[in-house]
């Protein structure tokens, strides 16, 4: 930075400190648009700019006029925030829907692939619980002793 003009260091780190960027940015652009017109006007009442009076106006840039700026470029930012969301809200509300009914069919997706699945798995216990018992049982019929032996070894007996 140049000695003689440290307006965008200063608006950049205030803009910093607070964590609002894009309020240092415009605030700077409203400094740049300020100075244009203090050199158009001194041009068209026919007095050339100088480095002098460019370093005059410099030094007026005090805490209390970049505060200026700032709030300037704070109220500049709200306002096309809030045309911005009035000249789209439309479309916004639309996406907004969109996605919410997205969120939900996929929700709702995910809840029938849970219960078709615990249905086909409940199904298919019941069906091999079925088979187990009527193996068993054509076991028990082919094979009495085995079974016998079997439910004796597991069961304990009283004593």
């Amino acid at each position: 930075m140049s000695p003689y003009n440290d307006v965008y260091k200063r608006l950049s780190d205030r803009a910093e400190k607070d964590n609002e960027p894009l309020i240092g940015m415009v605030a700077y652009a409203i400094y740049k648009r300020t100075k244009v017109e203090y050199c158009c006007e001194m041009d068209a009442a026919g007095t050339p700019v100088s480095p002098e009076d460019l370093r005059d106006y410099h030094k007026r840039c005090t805490g209390t006029v970049l505060e200026s700026f700032e709030k300037n470029a704070s109220e500049v930012v709200l306002q096309y925030g809030e045309d911005y969301l009035e000249r789209n809200r439309d479309r916004i509300v639309q996406e907004t829907l969109g996605h919410m009914q997205e969120d939900l069919q996929a929700s709702f997706k995910q809840s029938t692939n849970f219960l078709r699945g615990f249905w086909s798995g409940f199904a298919s216990s019941i069906a091999a619980t079925i088979f187990i018992i009527i193996m068993t049982m054509a076991g028990a019929s082919i094979y009495p002793d085995f079974i016998r032996s079997f439910l004796k070894a597991i069961v304990p007996t009283a004593q």
